[in-house]
């Protein structure tokens, strides 16, 4: 049977358990594997990682090494990839403070479904990634610039959200702005700017998605960092990736 890949990304409102983690290794690898030293003569060609908060990164010899870390929370990224015994070939990353978990997976057909429903069960919060653009309303034409690079860039991997394009006539602003895509936002873009400084919009948007543990990518126009001020630039992480 034809072979094919499908990736997905997922977070969860709750922490993996390792309870949870163990389900996962034992529906992509099986559990009989768990103890075993990760020898592609024993395994085929599965590898255990993991990233420390120091930016180390560390390789396990078995599933029980990484479960271990995890555990002590030791563990600021993993990764599980290969397949067992020529089996379906499976990557999992996860980033434990973002609750934010990745699955590529090659297989056939009927695996590949399993598997990806499987992961939606345990990250069930799938959504395409949303990009929320924050700005004063008296700068919409520079969201909808910003809107249309990254939408260029991304494509359909991304949805980029700006409140006065993306609000359907006839749906309820607030709940279209904030339960539909703020609280789900992967991350916000604000444009910080000596209009929008004095946006409590802008203040306020950009908090409710840092204190939900996403990411923060402030554009600064026409004004420095410092001019601009904090707390923006104390919470504004440049780096995150998953996949």
């Amino acid at each position: 049977m034809e072979k094919i890949t499908q990736k997905i990304l997922g977070y969860a409102e709750n922490d993996l358990t390792q309870g949870g983690l163990i389900r996962i290794f034992e529906k992509f690898w099986g559990l009989r594997n768990q103890h075993l030293p990760i020898y592609p003569e024993i395994t085929g060609q599965v590898t255990v990682s993991w990233t420390d908060e120091a930016g180390s990164q560390h390789h396990a010899k078995n599933f029980d090494e990484l479960l271990n870390a995890y555990k002590a929370k030791e563990t600021t990224r993993f990764q599980i990839e290969g397949s067992v015994d020529h089996g379906p070939w499976t990557r999992f990353t996860y980033i434990p403070a973002r609750k934010l978990a990745g699955l590529s997976v090659m297989a056939d057909e009927p695996t590949v479904l399993d598997f990806t429903n499987f992961f939606k069960e345990v990250f069930p919060i799938l959504d395409t990634p949303i990009v929320f653009i924050s700005y004063a309303t008296e700068e919409l034409h520079l969201a909808d610039y910003i809107a249309g690079l990254i939408d260029r860039r991304f494509g359909e991997k991304a949805k980029v959200f700006v409140a006065k394009r993306n609000i359907p006539s006839g749906k309820n602003p607030l709940q279209t702005m904030f339960d539909e895509n703020l609280l789900k936002a992967r991350c916000v873009v604000p444009i910080c700017s000596d209009v929008s400084k004095g946006s409590n919009w802008l203040w306020w948007e950009t908090s409710a998605v840092w204190a939900r543990e996403r990411l923060v990518y402030p554009l600064f126009v026409n004004i420095s960092a410092n001019e601009f001020g904090e707390p923006i630039t104390e919470v504004s992480l440049i780096n995150g990736h998953i996949g």
